[in-house]
């Protein structure tokens, strides 16, 4: 069964290695050293259902509303591109690139160590994660779906239709409108690439 099969079949894939080592390594070089500029965002998920309940993390912005916002914008344009021709998504344009890294925090910093679920954008769309190093914090996508009306959504185990744990090269694909979240790390620094395509 091919990617797109299974993309059809499950609405997600997970696709290790979807780019080479060498270049694998140069965007966890990029992004995971002293001089890369990660900002501060109180909340890991932005929207008025998550105020309180979710975590600290750093984020960059790379790209909103399809311009480029990030010097390293053009260098990760192609892993969109390349998730999209995978799962045969008719692919437009990256409207947003945005990079997260999280690192382990201490107990009174996690209220719950599991983040809200959520959807990025009301708009038919579709998500690449791309994980840049190995790391605990899995994310997990649910089989319940973004209704046109609700955005919220309360987790139950049985929902849970895959938990994915980062990898480097890892890269997870997903139809935008699957809820999904992810959960605190606990050993290492978690950093992922957030791709959402049009």
């Amino acid at each position: 069964m091919n990617y797109k099969e299974q993309f059809d079949r499950d609405g997600y894939v997970v696709i290790d290695d979807l780019i080479d080592s060498n270049f694998q390594l140069e965007i966890k070089d990029e992004l995971i050293n002293t001089d890369f500029p990660w900002y501060y965002q109180k909340e890991s998920t932005v929207n008025e259902d998550a105020i309180g309940n979710t975590y600290p993390i750093f984020s960059h912005l790379m790209k909103l509303e399809g311009k480029s916002n990030s010097s390293i914008t053009p260098m990760l344009e192609e892993l969109g591109e390349k998730a999209a021709d995978l799962v045969g998504w008719g692919f437009k344009e990256n409207d947003l690139i945005r990079g997260y890294l999280q690192l382990p925090l201490s107990e009174p910093f996690v209220k719950n160590p599991l983040n809200i679920f959520h959807i990025d954008w009301d708009k038919p769309h579709l998500v690449l994660l791309y994980y840049v190093n190995d790391s605990d914090g899995d994310t997990i996508l649910s089989s319940e779906k973004y209704d046109g009306e609700q955005f919220k959504y309360t987790f139950t185990e049985e929902n849970v239709m895959a938990r994915v744990s980062p990898k480097q090269g890892r890269a997870l694909i997903f139809d935008g409108h699957y809820y999904h979240s992810t959960t605190q790390c606990r050993d290492n620094i978690r950093c992922v690439l957030n791709y959402n395509i049009i």
